[in-house]
């Protein structure tokens, strides 16, 4: 939130995002309270902070059924208003948006969209949307022969032995 790498902690109450500083020395500042136009409620499945824009600040990014809501952040727990980024060839039903993760998968510094389980043409696969930098995304690539896993278990994927192809 204030540039220095390190991981600070922001929470929602009401209109105003509460944010503390980590100051690197295991403790945090006090509370510090920012006045918000328009807050986004954190504990909703599909709210999630990411590097969006690239510009190394954490943003406050919803995923809806037919977009990306972001709002970028400026620093020090401020963010400017929204602006929706477009799927350009799906819309999520049945909740699915809740299992979108936006994560950064090609090494460019923008955070991409990754759904996992999508199970579309069968299970075992896995979307994605790269972020193309202007607020806009690439069409959806597949990955496919995903392991089957069934049910709704918790999951978590990682490059484990850091050998994966760029994308």
């Amino acid at each position: 939130m204030d540039f220095d790498k390190r991981i600070d902690i922001i929470k929602t109450d009401g209109n105003v995002y509460q944010v503390w500083f980590n100051r690197g020395d295991n403790t945090y500042s006090d509370v510090f309270s920012v006045s918000q136009d328009t807050p986004i409620d954190f504990s909703l499945s599909t709210v999630q902070l990411s590097d969006f824009n690239g510009d190394r600040v954490p943003d406050v990014c919803v995923v809806r059924p037919t977009c990306i809501e972001i709002s970028a952040g400026v620093g020090y727990g401020q963010f400017l208003s929204s602006s929706n980024v477009l799927f350009p060839d799906w819309t999520f039903l049945n909740g699915d948006e809740a299992k979108v993760k936006l994560t950064d998968i090609n090494g460019d510094g923008l955070a991409d969209v990754v759904w996992e389980r999508a199970n579309q043409s069968g299970p075992g696969e896995l979307w994605y949307w790269l972020n193309l930098g202007n607020y806009t995304l690439s069409a959806h690539k597949t990955i496919t022969d995903m392991p089957d896993i069934d049910g709704d278990a918790a999951i978590r994927w990682a490059d484990i032995n850091a050998m994966a192809p760029p994308i």
